[in-house]
């Protein structure tokens, strides 16, 4: 008789963890594959204390290698409802908006955290009004320079682009170049240069009009041709502009790099070297550098809609948001924090003068191309400032062709 009641209570307890179980409402939550060590298990940590914090929601991490890009495209168009969270590398498109696949997140954000984002974090996942992303982390451009190359030439930090190009000159001797823009010979400031001669957004405010066939533009472009002439850009490093091994080496003088570079530039050189963003193009013009990062977004086809919603806001929005984004942005890599008080508060972003100057010229100057600019957008200008780079053609009649080509596709993605 003992037996059977001790069989009956344990049947009974084990139908009420099932039940219980059963109902906790599950999301998933992707992430593309991290190269930084701890990263993956930081966002493990995250779910956890969420789930902890909730305890009839379970958050299952998708680490996905690969071809993130592909794969989430795919989960999207098969409208599965997973992922139910995820994170995209650029601005959420008007075309995953009148896909269905994404949801807006106006009503996660109040006002006071809406003002607490840099401005630029909310207009990249702005469409038609809505807010369809919270950005996750915001990666820059930098360019380096080693300060005892530039004394021992005799020559000053410059200040604008034609003063760089004269440095630069002045810096290439025997096998060091004067400067680094990547391997594509200057193509990384396609976009950078002309914005450093204030050509501004690349669509009107309005989302109707291409507006980079400007007199700025051909001018801007056409010193990005000079300079690729001129023999003082380093071509064909073993990596690319992305990594630092150009400039840690010494192959050139002065190096465009990404903010993420910093720390093993700082463990390797100390103090020994300085910071600048795109220099203005002339006296008078503001500098400028990109702005990158990863932005959460939730899946429209998700089952748990609101939870998924819930979670990012948790996690990026509410108060744990300015300690997890303080954590993802400088425990595992170096990234600014777009929420203006985490930055303020995470001490990697504030102790090194170097460190400070980049946030502010990244908050105040950087740009994006938005989320009307597409990848047919992208490759028609890619195209054309290869060409301005690569043949002797007039400039002003590539830039005309280019804008035509991405007006028309923005007309048609608008309609």
């Amino acid at each position: 008789m003992k037996k059977i009641v001790l069989l009956l209570c344990l049947s009974f307890v084990l139908a009420v963890a099932f039940l219980a179980s059963a109902e906790k409402a599950t999301i998933e939550v992707w992430y593309h594959e991290y190269g930084e060590k701890g990263c993956h298990e930081a966002v493990l940590r995250y779910a956890k204390a969420y789930e902890k914090a909730h305890p009839d929601v379970v958050v299952k991490v998708g680490w996905i290698p690969g071809d993130y890009q592909a794969k989430l495209n795919a989960a999207l168009v098969s409208k599965s409802g997973i992922p139910d969270v995820f994170e995209l590398g650029q601005s959420p498109s008007l075309s995953m908006v009148k896909a269905g696949h994404i949801v807006p997140l106006d009503d996660i954000y109040t006002p006071e955290i809406k003002k607490d984002f840099v401005e630029t974090a909310i207009w990249q996942s702005t469409i038609r009004g809505k807010i369809y992303g919270v950005k996750q982390l915001i990666d820059a451009g930098v360019l380096y320079y080693h300060p005892k190359i530039l004394k021992d030439a005799g020559v000053s930090v410059p200040t604008t682009f034609g003063e760089l190009f004269d440095v630069a000159k002045k810096l290439t001797k025997g096998t060091q170049k004067g400067l680094f823009l990547g391997n594509g010979g200057g193509d990384a400031w396609g976009t950078l240069l002309p914005n450093a001669n204030g050509q501004g957004d690349l669509i009107s405010a309005d989302g109707t009009k291409i507006m980079f066939n400007t007199r700025e533009t051909v001018e801007a472009l056409e010193g990005l041709r000079q300079l690729h002439n001129s023999g003082v850009l380093l071509v064909g490093a073993p990596m690319d502009w992305w990594d630092p091994s150009a400039f840690l080496y010494k192959m050139c003088a002065m190096a465009w790099g990404g903010l993420w570079a910093f720390p093993a530039i700082k463990e390797k050189l100390g103090d020994d070297f300085g910071v600048l963003p795109v220099l203005p193009f002339k006296a008078g013009k503001n500098p400028s550098t990109f702005f990158g990062g990863w932005i959460s977004m939730v899946n429209a086809h998700s089952k748990n809609i609101k939870v998924a919603k819930d979670y990012v806001k948790w996690l990026w929005l509410e108060d744990t948001g300015k300690e997890y984004q303080i954590d993802f942005n400088t425990s595992y890599g170096f990234h600014i924090t777009p929420r203006k008080s985490a930055t303020e508060a995470a001490a990697k972003l504030t102790e090194d003068p170097r460190v400070v100057k980049i946030v502010d010229f990244t908050t105040k100057y950087a740009r994006t191309e938005g989320p009307l600019w597409d990848d047919i957008m992208g490759a028609a200008y890619a195209d054309m400032v290869a060409a301005v780079l690569k043949t002797d053609k007039p400039i002003a009649p590539l830039v005309e062709e280019a804008a035509k080509k991405c007006q028309a596709e923005l007309e048609l993605e608008i309609k």
